[in-house]
């Protein structure tokens, strides 16, 4: 016969026993308007998308939180934002229609150059952001 425990639920430690636990919101750091302003940037006038990487896990939200309203403040646009393994994507759909053909051109230029056996032409990810910017 197998044994298990059960662990009862973290209690509210605050002086009311009665309120609510409330989850602290944390301390902006300096760098979250700096790197909000860049991937708005980037996004509005270079690519229509941009990564962010490295940011702090407490810091992840307001970014994204800050990057959206940069974004539509300046646009008008719907964007999008989405968590994945740590990085943050950004993605503005009217925004990447202004640079879609260029996009294309240049992964027109990478297929052209593989199927040739020449190299592949290395582009700057110029839309990547770290966080430590």
């Amino acid at each position: 016969m197998s044994s298990f425990t059960i662990t009862p639920p973290a209690r509210n430690h605050s002086a009311d026993p009665a309120a609510p636990a409330q989850q602290e919101k944390p301390e902006p750091d300096d760098r979250l308007a700096l790197v909000a302003q860049l991937a708005a940037d980037t996004v509005i006038d270079r690519h229509g998308c941009a990564e962010i990487h490295g940011v702090p896990g407490d810091q992840q939200s307001q970014l994204r939180k800050a990057v959206r309203a940069r974004i539509r403040q300046r646009t008008g646009f719907a964007v999008r934002t989405h968590l994945i393994n740590g990085a943050i994507y950004i993605e503005c759909d009217e925004a990447y229609k202004k640079y879609a053909g260029g996009h294309g051109r240049n992964a027109a230029e990478a297929m052209s150059a593989a199927l040739n056996g020449e190299p592949i032409p290395q582009r700057e990810r110029d839309w990547v952001i770290h966080w430590s910017t």
